[in-house]
């Protein structure tokens, strides 16, 4: 427990007949940016919820930061930033006095904190101009900095890009990749694969409630790969790889094959065809993107079901 940052054990929250969450296992590494991943509707935000003691499980337990949410105090609380939906801003004023209301309300007088935040975030050009002439990008980015304020461990971004521009979606982006490296554990729920698997080193998939896998992005990545082999003469490669490794590559342009085995076969692929006389123009290994780990996961649950 205490190298994870959060750690759950069959955390539920049902509804009813509505199970939300249900016997939900997280691990997520501190100083880590994990990806929580999952359609709308799969019981993300609501795991946040319970993670941020906002909703009281139904069953099961969680630790956050090395102490029991609900059980414990709520001490860990001053530890952990949050952005969990839309942020609230008074739009007649400027972004730093709202910086300056959140940081009152907070219970932290450290004016320096405020002016550090907006220059991490990347609006101190912009921190006396109303934030109701902000764009949509902006006020994600000062909501960051709120959140920020309390120099938190543990940073919550629950669909921090949601329905921004392809613009501000890099900045944000680019601003989690900073909070990353600067040693903030965070954990970004998102139903956009190709941004995740941009900005984070582990992740989680869950569909409805129920977690389907986990682990770090090279780790998933890693489990379905292929080589793509030019190679010539290519009916002579095909039979050589097929009798090498047992399975028959597949023929995908003119001199080309896409061979289905493991990267490290590569050496031994290209020391046979060498040896026959083959002449091998080049070997690129292709692995899955996140988003077809994704769609073959939740397929392979939904035949389950």
């Amino acid at each position: 427990m205490t190298d994870a940052a959060i750690l759950t054990e069959k955390l539920s929250k049902h509804y009813g007949a509505l199970r939300a969450v249900h016997a939900l296992d997280l691990c997520v590494p501190a100083g880590s940016v994990f990806g929580f991943l999952g359609p709308n509707r799969a019981g993300k935000t609501t795991t946040i919820r319970l993670l941020l003691k906002l909703v009281r499980p139904t069953a099961g337990r969680a630790w956050v930061l090395g102490q029991d949410v609900a059980r414990g105090s709520s001490h860990f609380l001053a530890q952990v930033g949050a952005l969990v939906e839309s942020p609230a801003f008074y739009p007649y004023l400027s972004g730093r006095d709202n910086l300056r209301v959140f940081a009152h309300t907070g219970g932290y007088p450290d004016q320096s904190r405020i002016d550090e935040v907006l220059e991490l975030v990347g609006v101190a050009d912009r921190q006396h101009d109303r934030v109701r002439t902000y764009s949509l990008g902006m006020k994600q980015r000062l909501a960051i900095a709120a959140a920020l304020l309390n120099r938190p461990q543990l940073l919550f971004l629950d669909e921090p890009t949601n329905g921004l521009d392809p613009a501000g979606q890099a900045e944000i982006r680019e601003l989690v990749c900073a909070l990353g490296k600067a040693g903030h554990t965070i954990f970004i729920s998102s139903h956009v694969l190709h941004e995740i698997e941009q900005i984070c080193d582990h992740v989680a998939i869950i569909d409805r409630g129920q977690l389907l896998r986990q682990g770090s992005i090279a780790e998933l990545l890693g489990e379905q790969c292929a080589l793509r082999i030019e190679a010539d003469p290519i009916d002579q490669a095909a039979a050589i790889i097929a009798r090498l490794t047992q399975v028959t590559p597949e023929p995908i342009a003119a001199n080309q094959l896409l061979a289905k085995v493991p990267r490290e076969r590569a050496p031994e692929i290209v020391q046979a065809l060498s040896a026959a006389g083959v002449r091998v123009y080049q070997i690129i290994v292709e692995r899955e993107s996140l988003e077809q780990v994704f769609l073959r996961t939740t397929r392979i649950e939904a035949d389950h079901t």
